[in-house]
């Protein structure tokens, strides 16, 4: 082999060489873009499901206030208009409002009137036990028949998370004092889940927060949300990516998650 043949076979293996890691590191570049294009998606998605989430418990309270802000219903919490439940909370008002529970308490915090949709008899009854409980230490720790304002928020609650809204019960034109409290809730269900999947038009999950905490397949969310981060992300699969927020409530908080299929080339697992 003469000098030249050498020479451009020199030239041509470090040719190769060269685009191959210029082939490797523009692959390796791309993937981190589509890495951080993911989970910028998926920030977005979390923060519009969130936005969801949050009109929803904002028209549950206006609708508890409408009914509580009224003196009809007023006069039924002191005991004075029997026919309010008649003309009130007819067969229709679950159809017409995207509740699941309604509960009255009085001046003195005792239950007066309790009403819930039953899935599995798609009959109205009288609430749970375990339930009213639930809404008894929230009506307690939000101290709600001692304010003119209600408050609203998401309930961790024996079965599963609710949004809940609770308002004193006053007069039409918000006059004390309070003759009472009324809290309407819509359940975090699996019916819920799938309305709020079918608007954000990704896949919605609660995951309680003690199934993170300490759980090691959940180590690199605890320590995102660790460092401050708001929304949390990881790669599910190779065609997956999920993110995570928390929900703040008077009890533990439990975690919203969206999942969605990866736009871009696959990631490997973290």
């Amino acid at each position: 082999m003469d000098l030249r043949t050498k020479l451009l076979l020199g030239i041509g293996i470090a040719l190769v060489a060269a685009f191959t890691l210029v082939a490797l590191f523009s692959a390796i570049s791309m993937e981190a873009s589509y890495e951080k294009l993911e989970r910028m998606d998926m920030e977005k998605t979390v923060e519009a499901t969130m936005n969801d989430l949050t009109t929803d418990m904002k028209s549950t309270y206006s609708t508890t206030r409408d009914y509580s802000a009224w003196t009809a219903t007023y006069r039924f919490a002191e005991g004075k208009n029997p026919d309010w439940i008649r003309e009130n909370m007819g067969p229709d008002f679950f159809s017409r409002f995207a509740m699941d529970r309604v509960l009255i308490f009085n001046s003195t915090g005792h239950l007066i009137f309790s009403m819930e949709f039953n899935d599995t008899s798609l009959n109205i009854e009288p609430a749970s036990g375990i339930y009213i409980e639930d809404v008894e230490r929230f009506n307690m720790a939000t101290n709600t028949i001692r304010s003119l304002n209600g408050t609203f928020g998401i309930l961790e609650t024996s079965t599963e998370p609710a949004l809940i809204a609770a308002h004193p019960i006053l007069t039409d034109d918000y006059q004390g004092p309070a003759a009472g409290s009324l809290l309407f809730a819509r359940m975090i269900d699996e019916d819920y889940l799938a309305d709020l999947s079918l608007r954000s038009g990704h896949e919605v999950s609660v995951v309680p927060a003690t199934e993170i905490t300490g759980n090691a397949s959940f180590a690199d969310i605890a320590s995102q949300f660790a460092e401050g981060k708001t929304i949390a992300t990881r790669p599910v699969d190779e065609n997956t990516i999920a993110g995570y927020i928390a929900l703040v409530d008077q009890q533990p908080p439990q975690t919203i998650t969206s999942r969605w299929p990866s736009p871009g080339p696959s990631i490997p697992p973290v």
